[in-house]
């Protein structure tokens, strides 16, 4: 049978791994950030992907 695992214990995990922001004392959640760019050679639009670490001190420019 599988463990069960509820958000507390996912949150938690990260605490123990030492996600957790200098700054501000948040913990850090890694979201990927997808933007369209065109391309230089082929003039066509391109998806560019990135993972990006957010907690409160930047979640201002990274959801903007």
């Amino acid at each position: 049978m599988a463990k069960k695992q509820d958000f507390l214990s996912k949150t938690k995990r990260f605490e123990k791994h030492g996600l957790i922001c200098q700054t501000c004392g948040d913990t850090i959640s890694h979201v990927q950030v997808v933007r369209t760019e065109k391309s230089a050679k082929t003039d066509a639009w391109r998806f560019n992907q990135n993972f990006v670490a957010v907690c409160k001190c930047n979640e201002k420019e990274v959801y903007a």
